[in-house]
Formats: C-alpha cells, sequence, structure tokens
C-alpha cells in the first residue's frame, strides 16, 4: 500500500462552510476558493469531481500563494489521492504521479532538504504501478542523493529490486535484496516480501521455508510494530498456508481465498490471489 503523507487538524470550518452558503460571493476570493476546495475534497472526503474542482483551484490561483502553503495543499492532495488508492480507487494512481511529479519539480517534497522515505517508496511505488519503469530508473538514481544518508544505500537498492521484478527480472531482483540492510522494519518486511514472492514464483521452496521461519522470529522478538503487526502476521499466515496447499484441493483453495479476500488489514491481496487463480 501507499503510506499516508500527513495529518491535518483544520479547525472551524463547519461554521466557515455555513458563512460561504450564506455569503457564495466569497467564493470568488482566490484564497477562500481554494481552500473551500480543499475542504471539501480533503476534510470530508469528497468523490472525483470535488478533487477536480480542488486541483482546479490549484492551477488558476496557485501562484498568488507563499511557497510553503502551496506546498501544504500539493501535499493535501496528495493525501487525498493515497487515501483514494487505498480504497481501491485505481483511477487515482495517476493523479498521484502527476502530483508528485509537480512537486519534485518545485521543490515541494524536501523536509530539511532531504525526500522522506515513505515519500521515496511511494513515488517508486507509483511509478511502477503505472508501468513507467525508464522513469523510476531516473527517478531513483538521481534524488537517491536527496535521503537521509542512512538510506542512501538501503532503499535505492530495494527500489531497484521492486523494478527488476515488476520487469521479470527475478535473478537480478534478488541480487539487489542482498545488498538492502534492513535495519528499520518497513525496510525489513518490504525487502522480505518481495524476497517472499521471487522464491515463490521461481520455486525455491526450501529458501521461501527458511523466509518464513526467520519473519515468524522477527515478528516474536519485534511487538511493537503498531498496526503493521496484523498485516505482517498475514503476510507469514497465507504465505505458509499458500505454501502447503495441494495443487488438487479446490476446497482449500476456494476457502483461502475467501480468507485473504476478507482479510481487511492485508495489503497483499492482489499478488496472493494471483498465485491462487
Amino acid at each position: 500500500s501507499i503510506a499516508n503523507q500527513e495529518a491535518y487538524d483544520i479547525y472551524f470550518l463547519e461554521a466557515i462552510e455555513h458563512q460561504l452558503q450564506l455569503r457564495p460571493a466569497l467564493l470568488a476570493v482566490p484564497a477562500i476558493q481554494v481552500y473551500h476546495a480543499c475542504y471539501r475534497a480533503v476534510v470530508r472526503g469528497g468523490d472525483r469531481s470535488t478533487f477536480q474542482r480542488l486541483r482546479q483551484a490549484m492551477e488558476t490561483h496557485q501562484h498568488g500563494f507563499p511557497k510553503q502553503e502551496i506546498r501544504d495543499l500539493y501535499l493535501l492532495a496528495i493525501n487525498f489521492c493515497i487515501h483514494a488508492l487505498n480504497r481501491g480507487e485505481e483511477g487515482f494512481a495517476q493523479e498521484a504521479f502527476t502530483l508528485y511529479g509537480q512537486s519534485l519539480q518545485q521543490g515541494y517534497l524536501l523536509e530539511d532538504g532531504h525526500i522522506p522515505e515513505s515519500t521515496f517508496g511511494n513515488i517508486v511505488s507509483l511509478g511502477l504501478k503505472l508501468n513507467r519503469f525508464d522513469w523510476v530508473t531516473d527517478f531513483i538514481r538521481e534524488r537517491a542523493c536527496f535521503l537521509r544518508p542512512e538510506f542512501q544505500k538501503s532503499l535505492p537498492s530495494y527500489a531497484l529490486a521492486k523494478l527488476a521484478y515488476e520487469q521479470r527480472l527475478l535473478a537480478e531482483a534478488l541480487q539487489l535484496l542482498v545488498t538492502v540492510e534492513a535495519r528499520q522494519p518497513f525496510l525489513y518486511f518490504g525487502a522480505k516480501t518481495l524476497q517472499l514472492k521471487v522464491f515463490y514464483e521461481l520455486g525455491e521452496w526450501d529458501a521461501l521455508d527458511s523466509l518464513l521461519e526467520s519473519l515468524r522470529v522477527y515478528l516474536q522478538r519485534h511487538p511493537d510494530l503498531g498496526y503493521h503487526r496484523e498485516h505482517y502476521l498475514l503476510l507469514l499466515q497465507f504465505a505458509r498456508r499458500l505454501l502447503q496447499l495441494s495443487p488438487v484441493d479446490q476446497q482449500a483453495r476456494a476457502a483461502l481465498r475467501e480468507e485473504i479476500n476478507d482479510a481487511k488489514a492485508f495489503r497483499e491481496r492482489e499478488w496472493f490471489l494471483r498465485q491462487l487463480e
């Protein structure tokens, strides 16, 4: 899944909304128009048409805003797309990708001179989802230097491994994953999840079994993974069952398929369901 970018608290908005209903002419003021569109889309969780009104207002009036304000608006719009994508609205992938591209060009994504790890990962994931392989390659090579020093080797290696996997270069993906120093849980599990997929697709059953055992031990030793823990436990559980399935046991396959579909916290649903086809 794509990581959420920001959390925002906006106060007194209901009262302001009421005033705008009483005095609609105020919406001709650029700042009011933009922030009203932002409120309707982001805070109220609007639909695609509401989001498009926000994008249009931003395009029309962005030069009248200080850089910090327009940066915040871009991050809000990106966050809207990420929430939509995590609800399964795949059409927002291109919207998010475009917003990230524009934000990169304007320098809106830098925090203290660095691109946050989650932002870097989101951009790579979106580019791969849209099959923009050449663009992703250039992005990794050109922007890795903007990561914090402790991530400048491991995160690009992981990103290049994901790229190789999507290009069906499975052996190359494994070679790159060996170079990933995954000290942070998000990077550890990202690399292990990708290894899991490659081992399964190559039929490397002993390696896969060993990997699942290392995941089990890691989860046992790290109970403090927050809401991510449920996903990782499901990953381990479903992978074990997938590995043990008999090719001719259609009833067991159907039962596993149903459980995967019902597991709302599980973010690797698409890949697992493909293996059960």
